[in-house]
Formats: C-alpha cells, structure tokens, sequence
C-alpha cells in the first residue's frame, strides 16, 4: 500500500517518527534531511511515498536528493510504486540510502545510464580493547590543531570521493571547529605533538 505524504501527513509522520529509530548510523543522512525538512532547509516534493505491507516496507524520499530506504521489502512493493514513481524520470540526480534495495530497484526499472558514487559499509563491533602505547597519543581535538587538521579533512574528501566532491579549505575550518567545540574529533599523535591521523564521531556520549 502506498502512502503519500501530502495525502496522508498523519500517518506518513508517524511512521517516520515511531517505526524508524532515526539515531541508528544507517540513517543519518535521512534523519540529518527529515530535520532540514521540519525546519524548512530542506524540500520535499510530490513524488515522496511509503510503501507498507505486513512486514516490511520501503520509504522514498524526493527531496533535492532521492532517498531509499526499506526493510523486509519484496518485488510486488515494486509494481505499486511504480504508479507512483519511476526512477527512469530522474537524471543528474543522486541516490542515497540501503544500497541493495537501490540496486534492486535500479533494475527493476531497466536504469541503465548510472554510476556509483560511494558505497558505504556500515558495521558493528562486540568489543572495544585498549590501545597503549608509549610513542603515541590520543587526545580530543584542540583549537590549536585546527590549521593542520582542516587540510588533513579537506584531503580527506578529494580522496575519499575521487576528487568529484572537493571541499574548500574555508569550509573545512569551519567544520573542524564545530568538530572540535562539540568534542567529535580526536587525534592521534606522536611524541612531537605531531598529529598522524585524526577520527571524527558521530555521538560523543
């Protein structure tokens, strides 16, 4: 069953605010976008639906980015959004979200003309051990490393994305300095006070 947002706002919300633990990893940027949505930052457009069933379910977002997510979803959930939404209908556009549902749905549809921008792996550990070690450090992020840590992060993305999402150095100061006031970043330092490598987190507490 497909359920339009501007159709069926109660219940669209409901699911979105109650069915979805949105303060899981894996949707982060759907959480990030439904919260640029509330605030008006963000748009949603006519084209967003749920599609439910008994057990399972797939959620599309089409906002500036169209946003994919589902669970324990099967191929007759296909055929009704198709009604709806055609992915066929999209270009220059980037997808995001539950890579294999993408994927499945991307044939689906016969998608031909496309490329993968990133894929994300997400995991999970069972045990965190100790790291000691008597020529390194590990601390949190201070104001004084900032000048080497935004070219560290800005390095970061032209690697990481190939060079197609570049960030300017202006921009990565001032991240690393929201990173460092909220206490989400750590460096890894030698003895000289050197920074070797830094980490970023998502939920400090």
């Amino acid at each position: 069953m497909n359920i339009i947002p501007k159709n069926n706002p109660a219940e669209f919300e409901k699911f979105l605010f109650t069915e979805i633990d949105l303060s899981q990893y894996e949707y982060k940027f759907l959480n990030d976008y439904i919260e640029g949505a509330k605030n008006g930052t963000k748009k949603l457009f006519d084209k967003s639906l749920l599609n439910r069933t008994s057990d399972g379910w797939i959620l599309i977002l089409h906002g500036e980015i169209l946003m994919i997510y589902g669970d324990n979803w099967n191929k007759n959930q296909f055929e009704e959004i198709k009604k709806i939404i055609n992915l066929n209908q999209f270009s220059n556009f980037i997808i995001t979200g539950n890579f294999e549902l993408i994927l499945e749905l991307i044939a689906f549809f016969g998608v031909t003309n496309y490329s993968l921008y990133k894929e994300r792996i997400l995991y999970k550990t069972n045990s965190i051990n100790s790291f000691h070690n008597n020529q390194l450090k590990i601390e949190l992020g201070s104001v004084k490393d900032l000048n080497a840590l935004a070219p560290m992060l800005q390095q970061y993305y032209h690697e990481e994305y190939k060079g197609l999402n570049d960030k300017s150095i202006v921009e990565m100061h001032e991240r690393v300095f929201q990173l460092i006031l909220t206490n989400k970043i750590y460096v890894l330092k030698n003895l000289n006070d050197e920074i070797l490598s830094f980490c970023t987190i998502i939920d400090p507490a």
